[in-house]
């Protein structure tokens, strides 16, 4: 199959849904107190890994078998390398938010919290070695669990792909999942044990495995057929019936959905689109394009949202939330784009 190397508005837009999914349950969550509508919404994060892993394989596919670690290595640090600005700056907004609430007066104060945050600035938040560190942007310790599992599974597909596609990508996700609900009870996130160094990285393990699974079988093998279009009509409606269905939907219920979420994603990326509108289209890709920036701006929204905008009523602060996000994602893609047209001219 031809791989296609621009950018699918229908996975943008499915990448910009679960963005927002992630910032709505953190608004009902922190600003709200509890979830309301969308206490199943968390599990977009495992959406992302599902897609990262689906993108993985197709990146991957053709490519020279045993180019051994250092390969793998440097994909995974171009990697990082393209979300780092993003990160970076999420983390100096939700430091200054984090500095404002929490009342840290003075330089001395404000360097002392920096000197703690170092962690979290090299991508090891939650790592295990900052125990005594606060969390100052407290959804981004997936980055590092992701970057962890493409490490280890870019290598097991460039030296091992028929043992990562016909075992470890059916495998894992089954260990894995099984494990954390029969230890754990659930995989929602802020539970003691979590951290991205074990259950992080073993849940982006579990997700990228089903999004390569969801390359190889589903995107290879059914050609864009009708087969496509039902399983894509059956995941759309299982992903709404998390909303619909949300107080008859248990944890054990919710392992489903990375398997939804990988059959969504490949039943849709084979197809390729009869009718093109191209100007909406285009706003759609910005929209899954600023998606990363909505993801490490959201939280310290909430919070600011929390302290100064308390027990307004949700329709009317959620409208709010969501347009501030969304603006000030667009200002962080353009501070980004900027400084790498500086930096490019710079450096000619």
């Amino acid at each position: 199959m031809e791989k296609r190397k621009i950018r699918d508005w229908r996975i943008e837009l499915l990448r910009f849904v679960a963005t927002i999914g992630i910032a709505m349950f953190h608004f009902e969550w922190i600003y709200i107190g509890t979830p309301v509508f969308l206490q199943h919404f968390y599990l977009w994060v495992e959406f992302f890994f599902v897609l990262s892993g689906f993108f993985l394989a197709r990146n991957t596919e053709g490519k020279l078998q045993g180019n051994g670690i250092m390969n793998s290595v440097e994909y995974t640090f171009r990697q990082a390398k393209k979300m780092y600005p993003s990160y970076l700056i999420g983390f100096i907004f939700s430091f200054i938010v984090y500095c404002k609430v929490c009342q840290i007066e003075g330089c001395r104060n404000t360097l002392k919290l920096l000197w703690h945050s170092k962690w979290e600035i090299a991508y090891l938040q939650l790592s295990g070695i900052e125990q005594t560190a606060p969390t100052i942007n407290g959804v981004t310790s997936y980055i590092p669990a992701l970057l962890a599992a493409s490490l280890i599974l870019h290598y097991l597909l460039c030296n091992h792909r028929k043992f990562t596609t016909n075992i470890v990508s059916v495998l894992a996700p089954i260990a894995i999942y099984s494990h954390i609900m029969n230890t754990y009870g659930n995989l929602s996130q802020w539970i003691p044990y979590e951290n991205w160094y074990t259950i992080g990285i073993l849940r982006a393990i579990a997700g990228m495995s089903l999004g390569i699974f969801a390359y190889y079988t589903i995107n290879c093998k059914t050609g864009g057929g009708k087969e496509s279009i039902i399983l894509t009509i059956i995941s759309l409606i299982l992903m709404v019936g998390l909303v619909v269905c949300r107080n008859d939907i248990s944890y054990y219920d919710e392992v489903m959905y990375p398997y939804v979420f990988a059959v969504c994603i490949g039943s849709i990326y084979v197809r390729t689109p009869k009718y093109s509108i191209v100007s909406l289209e285009n706003i759609i890709i910005y929209l899954g394009k600023i998606s990363l920036n909505i993801y490490v701006i959201h939280y310290g929204i909430c919070y600011l949202m929390k302290t100064y905008f308390p027990e307004k009523k949700y329709g009317s602060m959620a409208i709010v939330y969501v347009v501030s996000v969304c603006v000030l994602a667009i200002m962080v893609e353009f501070i980004i784009t900027e400084f790498r047209k500086l930096l490019s001219r710079t450096l000619q």
